[in-house]
């Protein structure tokens, strides 16, 4: 873009870039959810919880939140562990044993913007 203006922006380049990368930015962060293979909802709750307790969940307080899910897709806490961490949904904690957080704080932005709520709170 800023080649095609002879090297330069102005404030209708710059808006129309930034409205460029905060879409593309979405669709980088619907793929990752989508290869996340679990139900988008409980994305948004895990990163709703993590929120509340300073952007890390235990591994004990994401099992509690995800049982019922997995329970009804027969999915194992490792089997969803793995795809959350695979997917870039997940990553563990820098300072905490058996800890995670969402890797990328705009990502957990754009979970718990998300405009689902979980069957429990329909």
């Amino acid at each position: 873009m800023i080649r095609a203006n002879g090297g330069r922006i102005g404030s209708g380049h710059l808006d129309e870039a930034m409205a460029a990368a905060e879409e593309y930015r979405r669709e980088y962060y619907a793929g990752r959810l989508a290869a996340g293979s679990s139900r988008a909802w409980i994305y948004r709750e895990l990163a709703l919880a993590a929120q509340e307790r300073g952007g890390e969940l235990s591994h004990d307080r994401i099992e509690s939140l995800t049982e019922g899910m997995r329970g009804k897709a027969g999915q194992s806490m490792d089997d969803f562990l793995t795809n959350a961490l695979h997917a870039g949904l997940l990553a563990p904690s820098r300072d905490m044993p058996d800890h995670y957080r969402i890797p990328i704080p705009s990502l957990g932005d754009y979970l718990r913007a998300l405009p689902m709520d979980s069957p429990s709170r329909i």
